[in-house]
């Protein structure tokens, strides 16, 4: 090998390993005592380089719902919780202005007017009727947001791309019209 082998070499291999080390170093400090929060960090950084963003939701994968639920949670963005008043529901991961995008509605896209169901959206706009029941990937979260009611005002804007109408906190849920067609007394 000569020189200019070893410098690329270097370049291509060594140096990447050292930043991945320091970094390591850097994080291990951070957790020096805390053993357990350490190994909830490397399964939730594995977990979240191993969960394809885009896989599609089947049948299959509904019969496990917990399961389910844990996986999306793994990908960046707002946070599906149980609310014992309405079931699973999304939550802000953090706060929201109003305007911003929050995630998208996925699921089997329909233009005519047939269909119902617990997850079935009706934009207005387009014409676009969304099941968001099965066939959703794993990062479109919004059909995991819960119709408004009295104490609970909307605070979104259903629509394939989900936007805040107004500011949301941390922690707090988020809440749509699912247009007039929906009955959530049947779910």
């Amino acid at each position: 090998m000569d020189e200019q082998d070893i410098r690329e070499e270097e370049e291509v291999i060594v140096n990447p390993l050292l930043q991945a080390c320091n970094k390591s170093l850097k994080i291990l400090e951070q957790f020096e005592q805390k053993p357990e929060e350490l190994i909830r960090y490397i399964i939730i950084q594995v977990a979240q380089q191993s969960i394809d963003r885009d896989y599609i939701v089947t049948v299959n994968d509904l019969e496990y719902y917990a399961l389910l639920v844990s996986r999306v949670n793994m990908i960046p963005g707002p946070i599906v919780k149980y609310d014992p008043k309405r079931g699973y529901g999304l939550f802000a991961e953090k706060d929201y202005k109003p305007q911003e995008v929050v995630t998208t509605y996925g699921g089997k896209h329909y233009y005519d007017n047939k269909g119902n169901g617990p997850y079935f959206a009706f934009f207005e706009r387009g014409n676009i009727h969304i099941d968001g029941y099965k066939q959703f990937k794993l990062s479109e979260k919004g059909r995991w947001i819960n119709q408004f009611d009295e104490q609970n005002k909307k605070n979104v804007q259903l629509a394939v791309q989900i936007r805040t109408i107004k500011s949301v906190k941390k922690g707090e849920q988020f809440f749509a019209y699912y247009g007039k067609n929906y009955d959530s007394s049947k779910y």
